[in-house]
């Protein structure tokens, strides 16, 4: 029994390790994200386990000059559920979801058009 207990504690603290691991690979990426200082077209096409566990939008809102609301707009727009994680896009959620953010907003083209 006494083995048993033990493997069960080792299994525990594993999970907790990893689950500190994602909160730890998520908070750097928002923080990232919002300096600009990442890429989105990397994080979306990450194949690191930790990125690809973390929701869409997660990272959408955290893109500089989107908030919640856009973010979800712009999610919606593309077909994409809002709990989705990195990992169950497929390439076209994908591709659309980044020719979507990476496109100037009407705002900045009308700005161009001004000057």
């Amino acid at each position: 029994m006494a083995s048993s207990s033990h493997s069960e504690s080792n299994e525990r603290g594993a999970a907790f390790e990893l689950a500190g691991r994602i909160r730890r690979t998520r908070e750097f990426l928002v923080e990232s994200l919002r300096a600009g200082a990442v890429d989105v077209r990397k994080v979306l096409e990450s194949e690191d386990p930790l990125i690809r566990t973390i929701q869409v939008v997660t990272v959408v809102e955290n893109l500089p000059g989107l908030g919640k609301v856009k973010a979800r707009r712009i999610l919606d727009e593309v077909g994409v559920s809002a709990n989705l994680k990195i990992e169950h896009l497929d390439s076209d959620q994908r591709s659309d979801l980044l020719e979507r953010i990476e496109a100037p907003t009407r705002s900045d083209s009308e700005l161009g058009q001004l000057s």
